[in-house]
This record gives C-alpha cells, structure tokens and sequence, in this order.
C-alpha cells in the first residue's frame, strides 16, 4: 500500500500519569515543553522505524495529501476584493489550510496564489474565489445575479455604538449560527385570558436545535390579544399600540438574550411586517440600558418581507449612523454565508457517501486494536496499515479511503483512542470536544464538503448525553472559524442505537420557560401607580411571591411582568401572575366621566375631588383611587346633579316582543295618568326610550321592567311532529309575534318546544286554543310490502310537490332497523287532507310480484350468471336472478308489476336471439397454447364483443368457461381490445396450415352478428399464429429472471414459454414470437461468448505493464478479442483498457493510450500446458468439453464397468461416456501435485470414488465440476460427499428409468472422523488441516471434500 500517514493526536497531561504498572501506556518520546495547552489535539511526530545503524531517529510524518504532485494555483482579483481578503485573514485561519497561501498587489489588480497538493490548491482557489464575490456584492450592497441568491440578501449596517453593531437581512432566520433567535408573532389570547380586554405580548425561553442542526436559545415573543378579528363589536388593536407592546417585548427579550452572555442575536419577525418601528424602538431601549461588559456584539434583524425591511432600514436610519467598519463587517458577513448543516443520522459508518469518514480505532492491552461498526475486511485492512505504527492515545492518522475495500468517501480519518485511560482519568464532554475540534480543523484546512462522525458514545457512568455534546462542540468550532466551502457535518448512530428524535429532544427544555409578559394598561392608571408608592410596593409584594417582577413604563403605557429563578412553567406561572395582578386591580378602578352635567358640578366644585385623599384626578376627566371610595365620590356628584334636568333614558332593547307586550300592557295601568312617554325602536336592536322628570322616570322604569320579569310560561301540548312543524315555518310564518299580530298580548316561544309567554292568563289560553285549532296531524302505515316503493324518485316527488306550498311537512317513521314504516302529515286542515289521499293512491299502485321465464337449453343453463355479463338488462327497473341445473335456465324476475310485465317479454325476446357456434382447432399448438396463458387473448375477444366463450379438449375431463380460468397475466397488462384486433387485421389474407383431425373445440354463445366478428377476428389470429424452437446447451444456463424479463416485454398477445433440458419453445403472435426470439438469441449469444471468454482466460492468458510495473491480466473479455485478433493473424487490434480506448499492435507487442500518450507492452501466456491432457483422449476440436462415449470393446470401458458391477450386479450398463474438459483436469493436476508435495510420502492422495446426481445435475457438473457453493448438510460435514461403492450412490440418482451416476477421482489425501456441524476440514494435531472427511477412519466408506478443485468427474454412466 503506498501513501504517506499524517499523525494528529490528543495528548492530555492527565493520560499519561503513571498509574499503574503498565508501561504501554507511556510514551517516552512525548515532551510537554513543545505541547500547546489551547490546542484540542496536540501535533505530534511520528516514530521512525530503526535504521541501519540502530539509532531511533524522530521524524514528521507528512498527510496523505502530501504524496500527490503540488501545484500552485493563481487567483486574479481586483484592488476592491485585495482589501477585503487583507481585513479577512484576521478572521481565516491559515495555519490550519493544506496549502501555503501568498499574495501581492501588482499596480491596478492583485493576485492571491495556493501552492500544495494540486487537488487542495484548485479547491481552495474555488472557495476564496467564491468567497470575494460575495463579500465584494455584499459591502456594496448591489446584487450580482446567478451568483447570489436572492433570498439572502444584507440590506443595511449599522453601529450602535462601539461595542454592538446591527445588520439587515432579507432572508431567514436559520441562515445565521446565533445563539439566541428572537421571534416575532401574534395569536388569539388564551381562554383563560379573554375577560381581560388588553393586549400583552408573551415571552418564553426554549432551548432547540434548529432545522440545520444548530443548539441555540429561541426567545418567542408573541403578541397575545383579544381584539384580533373582523366583528364590529370587538375594538381593533391600533397600530401604535402594538408598536409600544413589541418595543418592550424585545426590549425585555434582548435582555434576556444578554444575560445568556450570547454574542449575536437574531430578531426574526415572522408575521409582524408593519411594526417595525416597534422593533427598533426596542432595540434603542436595550442599547440605552445596555450595562457595561455585556458580551452582545451583533445583532440581526432578518426577514423575508421586502416591504418590512425598507421600513426597518428606514427606521434604523432615524437612529443610528451607517456602518463603515469592514473589520465589524467582513466577519458578520462571512459567518452569515456560512451554511453549515449538521445532520444525524442511523446507519453503518462505513456505507456513509460524504467526502471524510471519522473512524475510532481503541487501543487494547498490548496494542490489540478494534474499530466499532466496520466489516471484517476492513478491520483487517486497518491493521496490517497500523500494526507497523506505534500508536498511543490521542494519535489522528489519515489514509484514503481508496486504500481500504468497501469504503465510499474519500479520506478516512483514525482517531486512537485508549479506553482505560479515558473511563479512569478524563471526562466524556473533554475527550469529544478534543476529537471534534482536532477533525474539524483538519478537515477545514482540506477544502472538502462533507464529513461524518461515529456517535462518540464512550459509556463512562454518569456523564452526560454524548448527541448534545457532539452538536454543541460542532457550533462552536462553526461559529469561531466560519466558511463557505463547508455543507454538511454528519453524525452517525448505529442501527441498534435510539431513534434521531428521541436523542435530539435533549435539546428541548420541557416545557418552554417564560421570559416575561408585556402588558397593555391604561396610562392613568400605570401613573397612579408611579404617584403613589404604597400601592405599587402592594402589587409588587403579591408579585413577588409568584416569581415576577413588576416594571412601569409610562410613556407607552405598558406594564412588566418579569420571571424570577429557573425554568418556570408558562402556563402555570402566567395564570398565577395574571390572577394576582387582576386580583389586586379590582380593589381599584378607573373612571373616565363624560356627561356634560356632572362635569358642571366637578367644575364648580373643585375642592370636592380633595376631599378624598386616595383619588386622583388626571386628564380626560379620568379618576383613579380605591373602587369603593370612587364610587362614593362618583355618587355624591351623581346627587348634586340629580335634580338639576329633565332626563330621556334609553335602554338597548333585548326582546322585542316582550317589550312589545310590557309597553301594552303599562299604557292600559300607568300611563294615561304619568307624564312619562315610552317609545319603542321598530328594529330588533333598538332602544327603549324613557323621557319625562328624572323621579317619575325611574318609577315606570321600575315597574317596565318588574312586568319584564314576570312573565309566565305555558307550555302547549303538541306531538313531536307537530312541535318541529311549528318550529320549520317559525322565521316565515309561527314567529315570536305570531300571537300580537292577532291582537292577542302573547309571545309565542319554539326555541324549546312550543310555550306561550305572557302576563295574563286569559290571553295564553285564547293563544293556546288559536294554536291547537290550527296545527294538524295524520299517520300512514306503510305495509311491508310496498315499503320498497316508498324510497323512489317518484316517491319523494309525489312528497316534495305539496311542501313546496310551505303548509305541509312529511315526517318519515323507521324501525330499529332503519327501515320506513309510517309517514306523518302535519300542516294546515286542507292541505293535509289532500296529501293524505295522494299517498294513499300512490302506495295503491304498487306491489311486489315475481315471474319466472324458464328456457329448456342446455348451453344457457351453463353459462348461469355470466349471461348477464352480456345481457344489457340494467334499465329493466326489476332484479333478475337465475337457477339453472344442467339443461334448464330460469330467470327469476322481481320488481313493481308494471315493470315485472314489460320486462318479461324484453328478457325473452334477448336470450331467444342467442347462438352457439363451435370452432374446431386441428393444431396441437395452437391448443396447447389457447388452454394455458392464450386463454386471456379469446377473453378479450369475447368480453370486447359481448359474448361467452368455452373450450373443448377431448383428453380433459373438465370443460369450464374460460371465464372462470385464472390467466397468468392480469388484463391491464395486454394492450387494449381494439388495437389488438387492428393487429390482426394485418393476418386476414394468411393461412395458417392446420390438419385435418380437430383436437378441441371453442364454443362462443352470443348474438349472431357478435358470433360473425369473433369467427373473424379468431380466424385472424390462428393465421397470426407462430412458434419458435431454440435447441442450445446454453439453454439450461438461462435463469428463470431472464426469462421472465424476455416475458415482461411489450407485446401485443401473452406469450407462453416451455424449457425441456436444452430445447426452448416460444409459442404466441407471430411479432410477439419473432420480438422474443431475438431477445432469447441474445441471451444465448451472451453465454456463449462468457463462456468462451471464461475458458480462454484459463487457457491463454495477455497480460501488460507500463515498463517499470509488474504484469497485470486483461479482463477476460479483451483476453477474448485480443487472442481471436492473434489467431486470425491480425497485426492491431482497438481495446478498452481502465476506461481508456487503447491501440495495440500485435507485432510489436506494444499498446498506446491516445488520451495520455502512455505507452504499454503486451504479453502473451499459455496457461495449460498440452503435456498435461491424457494420451488417451480424442482431439478436442476447438471445444471446451467433450464428451466421448466408450466402445464396450476397450479395456478402459471394461475397468470402468468392472468397478460398477462390484456393487450394482442387478443393473444393466446402457453406456458409458469419458468426460474431457481440460480446463477442470488441469486444475485438478494441479491441486494432485500440490497435495503430494504436501502430504509425507506413502499416504493415498487420491482415489477413485462414485457420486450420484439427478440428471438435470449432470450438464453442469460436466462443464463446471463439482462446486462446494452447492453442498448441503450432511452427516458427516458441509461438503461434497463421495462413495466407495457404487450402490451408495445410486439412492441419489433420482427415480427415472435411466439413471446417471458419475466416477470421480478424489484427491481424499488425509482424513478425519467427520461431524454434522463441520464446515471446514479440522487441524491436524501437529499442525495443518485434513484433507478431507470419513464415516470411519479404519474402514472408510463415504469420503466429503469442501474444494472445487479436489475433484474430476472422470467418466458419466448411464445405467437402468
């Protein structure tokens, strides 16, 4: 493995106190004096292996980076761009970058130059090129289009002063990596809030991590209010006032955010466009009362309302200079680009995609290493590469990931870490910020996009979530070294680990904390509370007890409820606080008096407000003091002002009719004799109006609405009918002053039940006689015979005609199970009357009855219920069912007898008109096909032409339609009806050849001129008709997915497929079959040519090298073309060598590569050599096996014969055949050789043994040997099982006449008593493996091998 290792590693002072005894743990080359106390892993050199002269010298191990060619990359810029990149690199961390980075300002423009590896060099010269532009379009302020997105866009700087500035961005809040996120909203008031007519604005505490994976602080601010909405009855929150309540909500919030020593923050209004004004008032405020040291430096308004941040803009630059300070700016800017997002995820750290891969590697006792979640092929790759290191704690190895198998990223970072030391002397949070942080820089240097890390789950008792500390420690390595090359930083959880959600919830603090409240109030009473001290300490004292605290601010009358201590429950906490405030302001109130006369007096009599000591007077008039003390003070100048005017008192009027009846009722008692006048609005939501002297006004007001009070209600008994009756015409015609417009002082009631208000007694009962004469009620059973007919159109037509008069309703009556057994009639007398004789009529004229039609024809009473697939009897308006035994259909006809009748004669005039007509078939094919898949195609037919279609087979005892035979393809997948019988039009003037004896029939039942098109369009496909045979060795090969793919191909007809050992039948359409033979020609081109290629690779072997490497083999297919290319003699041959077109010249034995210019030599290997094949065997005659059959004549027949008579003397030999394959026989020459080198002298290496297969076996063992892929369980182990005698074998041979059994020679060599559960020969005592297994050691007669190439199928028997 080439590449050079990089060596980056954590050495704390603590992991190296001496402890213990083990001296593994120390390493003698570390110094502390070179280490740096800030770094989170500490730089360290490697150990050089000893040299010739023994010394051991120290050495720096350079990255695997430094291994490919440096090149120095230039970046053209202009002088703008030259000054950013010199006010940037005070925030870029150059020491970290993998390449060396240098620049110079020539005259009018300025180069920026990357010298190192070449791929690092061109990346960052991508990113820093990359990065001017957006710096340069941000400072200016001025877009460039396709270069910068237009959802994030800075549209103002500002500085508030020296130590906090404020940017403006249109855009979302989640761009920005800030600690803390403000934000903005509004929502309806809690239930528990909307007695409380003011607005307030909320304030709660969450932690979260946001949709790019970033820990942070989110203040939600919420403008809470009960006037939001459109009725006109609800005051409408002004504008001003929702700027006052925001102000101090993100006042409030920003304090909040300060003192969680944050330094950036991000206000994010999401749907409070017009209160910008708000937010920057609020900000102002914060900046005035902003303490000293306060750690805030940036705050940023974000938003994606083009029209909020003009205003915002325009609002800061009422307030504050513009920003000019490219060292404030250029950083802010660059952390805002950043667009780092933090994942995690749950999977195998190894099949991550993302460019580096962070691998753990835990140093055991004595050096014995482990990595978590990898595959044994890399473990063992990752310790042949560490085992030649001297590992200690805290060592960072990087290797590319080309380097190890099954990798998908690029680097592969090693992180060493050693287990005893951190569970006894260091802290989780320690160990994974010095991981993180050491990766990350790395990593940053690198210029690459994505990396991955293991979750770092160290399980030490008693430290915290290792999720949170991993994401945390990611956010702050972003926030305090911001790019723009770097997308994604992965965490990786193993499948068993918990669920992503379940670990990121951590984060969460359940429930939100609470903040504070923002409150609107009155102004004049926030003032009383500033004027008079002891109330406000007694507000503050009940606050107090519940964790708030109380704030004024006069100004924009807004009140503060701050939370006191930890994490308070908000709900809970606001309820307490909104109890104990509203509890407390009841004791008080505010009076704002506006009647002219009253204010006279307040005039006149200014000493009077004095004369109570706790209240106070502001401007307005308003009033504010003590609610009992108001009240005195409010009816004393009520008193004095009582007398002095005549007074017009107006009530809202809340029922008419009653106050219609009471009006009445006091004209005929009261009024001849008072002066007072009552006048009642004609409209529902007028005023009742009383004028006349204050006394005698309050008088009849006393006795209005003492009659008010007193009425009576009379229930009227009525049926439930005729109660919804009432109900249903109450808007129309019996409404609540149904009564006074007969004269009658009554208020008739249908809200519950039908009740008569009123005040005397005579008039309810005149209104509950008027009531009862003119309501009426009549039931009609209906018999259970002709409850069918009640649920028509005609039957809610004959209903629907006499309500449309408005003075009858129908009310249906069912049973428990919901079926119709009555109607009422409620209406007027007439009405009712006539529709009673209506429906009595109607349900006269219906009545169920029953007919049956009987046809004596055997072919109808076999095709049963499938008549009526054919039969278009849907609009008969009567149910059809059939009987039928096996020569006599009846139809059973139920409905109205008016339609019972019509449709006898329809039903016997249909099945008089059909036919049944016999189509012989005289081709056994075309039978053969039709009766199995091609049973769809004459489906179609008949179901696109309305017929029933049978088939007949002489040899099959079952004839059943074709209806009821499950096709092997669904319908959905054949093309449609008509454009298969276009196709067929193409075959009408064919023939197809057919014999003379007919060996099935079809039998079609329709109508004749349905009969003569599938006649047509049957004769059409018979000449379509076509079959294909394909006789291959090849053939067995095909897998049963090949020929299915050949099968769900488009065709017009299904096709049907039979595979008999190496013949292939293709049997259907005529362009179906032809379309699926060349597929299947194909498939079988292919395995010849694999084969071909497979065998010549063992055979003949080109192999190449680039002069100074070794020779490295062709793939076996241009092994193919170039050995083909040789044997006809050609000089060059077009290859593709490592994705790369080659031109070789077969002469020379040279290659060239056009795209690079390299130059390569060829070479030409035999890999078998001809001594090894037998004497004996025929020529092969350029084939890869051969198969010759023995002349019963020859000596070698009879040995054979001989050794298989041994044990099977009651079977006949029918012949015997030699196999020669000579790619298998030098294989297994091979192996012979190898095992008696390896095996002392005087042992039986092989032997000759018997295996007995199924036929279908033999093809494959005679081309591609016995496989160990294919072995089962067995008694005496996994493998490949053999016998001595041949009759042991036979049992396995299948059961057909004549059977196959094949002698195999056997490389057994040395052996051991085999076992169920062995699946690898087992150790030799002195070392070694066995060669192979045996029933018994002493007498062996079962033998089981577990390699290919231990065994040659030497001869194949055929024997019965």
């Amino acid at each position: 493995m080439s590449g050079s290792l990089t060596c980056n590693g954590p050495h704390p002072k603590a992991c190296y106190k001496k402890v213990s005894n083990d001296k593994d743990l120390w390493d003698p080359r570390f110094s502390w004096d070179r280490a740096k106390p800030s770094d989170p892993f500490l730089r360290i050199s490697g150990r050089q292996p000893k040299g010739p002269s023994g010394d051991n010298k120290i050495w720096l191990i350079q990255d695997h980076l430094q291994r490919y060619p440096r090149t120095n990359e230039t970046l053209y810029v202009t002088p703008e761009e030259f000054c950013l990149w010199m006010v940037l690199q005070e925030t870029l961390d150059l020491s970290l970058w993998k390449v060396q980075v240098g620049w110079q300002l020539i005259e009018n423009s300025a180069i920026i130059s990357f010298f190192g590896p070449q791929k690092v060099a061109s990346e960052a010269k991508t990113a820093i090129s990359k990065l001017m532009i957006f710096l340069n379009s941000t400072v200016r302020m001025n877009l460039w289009p396709g270069l910068i997105q237009e959802r994030r866009r800075m549209s103002g700087f500002f500085q508030l002063g020296d130590d906090l500035s404020l940017f403006l961005w249109k855009g979302e809040a989640c761009t920005f990596r800030a600690s803390v996120t403000i934000s903005l909203s509004s929502s309806p008031m809690d239930r528990h809030s909307m007695g409380i007519t003011a607005p307030k604005v909320r304030v709660l505490r969450q932690h979260i991590v946001n949709e790019r994976g970033i820990p942070q602080v989110l203040l939600q601010v919420t403008l809470l209010s009960s006037w939001s909405g459109h009725s006109s009855r609800k005051r409408q929150a002004s504008k001003a006032e929702s700027q006052e309540l925001i102000a101090n909500a993100v006042t409030l919030a920003l304090q909040a955010a300060s003192q969680e020593k944050s330094a950036s923050v991000v206000i994010h209004p999401s749907d409070l466009a017009a209160l910008a004004k708000g937010i920057t008032l609020g900000v102002k405020a914060f900046k005035s009362k902003q303490p000293p040291g306060s750690s805030l430096r940036n705050l940023t308004i974000a938003a994606n309302d083009n029209d909020f941040v003009a205003e915002c803009e325009a609002e800061c630059c009422r307030w504050w200079p513009r920003g000019k300070d490219h060292h404030v700016l250029l950083p802010y800017v660059l952390s805002s680009w950043e667009a780092v997002k933090t994942k995690v995820v749950v999977g195998s750290l190894i099949d991550q995609k993302t460019d580096v891969v962070v691998l753990p590697w835990f140093l055991k006792p004595h050096n014995r290493n482990g990595v978590w979640e990898t595959s044994a092929q890399v473990q063992a790759a990752l310790k042949i590469i560490l085992d030649a290191q001297a590992l200690f704690h805290g060592n960072i190895i990087t290797l590319p990931a080309s380097s190890l198998p099954g990798l998908h990223c690029q680097i592969l970072y090693i992180i060493c870490l050693d287990i005893r030391l951190i569970q006894q002397h260091l802290e989780d949070k320690q160990v994974i910020q010095q991981v993180v942080w050491s990766c990350l820089n790395n990593f940053l240097g690198s210029f690459l996009e994505s990396i991955s890390f293991p979750m770092l789950d160290l399980k030490n008792p008693g430290n915290s979530n290792p999720l949170c500390i991993m994401l945390e420690e990611i956010n702050n390595f972003l926030k305090e070294k911001p790019n723009t090359w770097m997308k994604l930083v992965q965490i990786v959880q193993p499948p068993r680990a918990a669920t992503t959600q379940k670990m990121t919830e951590n984060f969460k603090t359940p429930p939100e904390a609470i903040v504070g409240l923002c409150q609107k109030e009155d102004c004049a009473f926030i003032r009383y509370l500033n004027d008079f001290p002891a109330v406000f300490q007694e507000f503050e004292g009940h606050l107090r007890k519940i964790g708030c605290v109380l704030q004024t601010c006069v100004s924009s009358g807004v009140l503060k409820f701050i939370a006191e201590g930890g994490n308070i429950y908000p709900s809970n906490w606001e309820k307490a606080v909104e109890y104990a405030f509203q509890k407390n302001k009841k004791r008080y109130v505010v009076y704002y008096e506006s009647n002219s006369d009253i204010l006279n007096v307040l005039k006149n009599q200014q000493s009077l407000v004095k004369s109570f000591a706790n209240i106070q007077e502001y401007e307005g008039p308003c009033f504010v003091g003590p609610t009992e003390e108001v009240k005195m003070f409010i009816q004393c100048v009520q008193e004095m002002a009582f007398n002095e005017k005549l007074v017009c008192v107006e009530h809202p009027i809340l029922h008419l009719p009653r106050y219609t009846v009471v009006k009445k009722t006091i004209n005929k008692l009261l009024l001849p004799h008072s002066p007072v006048t009552i006048a009642l609005g004609e409209d529902p939501l007028g005023m009742i109006t009383f004028q006349g002297p204050q006394q005698n006004v309050l008088e009849v007001e006393r006795q209005f609405y003492s009659l008010l009070s007193g009425f009576k209600d009379w229930p009227v008994l009525l049926s439930p009918f005729q109660v919804q009756f009432i109900q249903s015409q109450g808007e129309e015609f019996f409404n609540e002053n149904f009564f006074l417009a007969q004269d009658i002082l009554a208020v008739l009631s249908t809200s519950d039940g039908v009740r008569i208000l009123g005040l005397d007694c005579g008039e309810l009962v005149q209104a509950e006689e008027l009531l009862k004469n003119l309501v009426c009620e009549r039931r009609i059973d209906i018999a259970e015979e002709v409850q069918w007919a009640a649920s028509g159109l005609e039957w809610k037509a004959l209903l629907i005609a006499p309500r449309s008069k408005n003075k009858v309703t129908f009310y249906s009556v069912k049973s428990q199970q919901n079926i119709l057994t009555s109607v009422v009639i409620v209406g007027t007398k007439v009405e009712v009357a006539e529709a009673e004789t209506n429906i009595r009529e109607y349900l006269m004229t219906y009545s169920a009855a029953e007919d049956r039609v009987v046809f004596p024809r055997p072919e109808l009473a076999e095709a049963r219920e499938n008549l009526l697939q054919i039969m278009n009897w849907g609009d008969l308006k009567v149910n059809v069912w059939i009987e039928a035994n096996h020569s006599t259909l009846t139809l059973i006809l139920r409905g109205p007898r008016r339609y019972v009748k019509e449709a006898r004669g329809v039903v016997q005039t249909d099945l008089d008109s059909l036919v049944l007509r016999t189509i012989p078939i005289r081709h056994r094919e075309v039978q053969q096909y039709l009766s199995r898949i091609g049973a769809t195609v004459l489906l179609t037919f008949a179901k696109e032409l309305q017929c029933l279609v049978k088939m007949q087979v002489p040899e099959e005892t079952t004839n059943a339609l074709l209806s009821d035979v499950s096709a092997y393809r669904e319908e959905s997948e054949l093309a449609s009806a008509h454009e298969l019988l276009r196709v067929l039009r193409r075959y009408r003037k064919e023939h197809f050849t057919l014999g003379d004896t007919s060996i099935g029939l079809v039998q079609v039942l329709g109508r004749e001129v349905n009969l003569n098109k599938f006649q047509e369009v049957f004769d059409d496909f018979i000449n379509g008709y076509y079959s294909e045979t394909f006789n291959s060795d090849k053939i067995v090969t095909l897998s049963e997915d090949c020929l299915q793919e050949v099968l769900d191909r488009a065709y017009y007809f299904p096709l049907n497929l039979q595979r008999h050992g190496k013949l292939l039948q293709i049997q259907g359409f005529q362009e179906d079959v032809r379309k699926a033979a060349t597929a299947v020609q194909a498939l079988i081109q292919e395995a010849q040519d694999t084969d071909r290629a497979e065998a010549l690779k063992s055979v003949v072997q080109w192999q190449y090298d680039f002069g100074n490497t070794e020779l490295s083999p062709f793939d076996k297919t241009t092994n193919l073309k170039l050995e083909e290319a040789y044997r006809k003699e050609e000089e060059t041959a077009e290859i593709m060598l490592d994705s790369r077109r080659a031109q070789v010249s077969l002469k020379k034995r040279k290659g060239l590569v056009p795209d690079t210019g390299k130059i390569f030599n060829i070479k030409r290997n035999i890999c078998i050599w001809e001594m090894s094949i037998p004497q004996h065997w025929e020529p092969m005659d350029d084939n890869t096996v051969k198969t010759v059959t023995l002349s019963p004549n020859l000596k070698e027949y009879q040995e054979v014969a001989r050794k298989f008579m041994c044990s099977m003397v009651k079977n006949t030999i029918n012949k015997i055949e030699r196999i020669q394959n000579p790619y298998l026989w030098t294989s297994y020459i091979y192996k012979r050789n190898w095992m008696e080198k390896k095996n002392p002298p005087g042992v039986q290496n092989e032997k000759v043994l018997f295996h007995g297969t199924p036929p279908q076996n033999c093809l494959s063992i005679t081309e591609h040997g016995l496989k160990s892929t294919c072995r089962k369980n067995g008694m005496y182990g996994q493998g490949i099982y053999f016998a001595k005698e041949a009759y042991m074998s036979s049992q396995y041979c299948g059961h057909q006449r004549y059977k196959l059994m094949f002698q195999v020679r056997v490389l057994t060599g040395e052996y051991s008593k085999g076992d169920v559960s062995i699946t690898f020969p087992p150790e030799k005592p002195g070392g070694g493996r066995y060669d192979s297994l045996v029933d018994s050691v002493g007498m062996p007669k079962i033998f089981v091998t577990f390699f290919d190439d231990h065994s040659y199928p030497e001869y194949l028997i055929t024997y019965k």
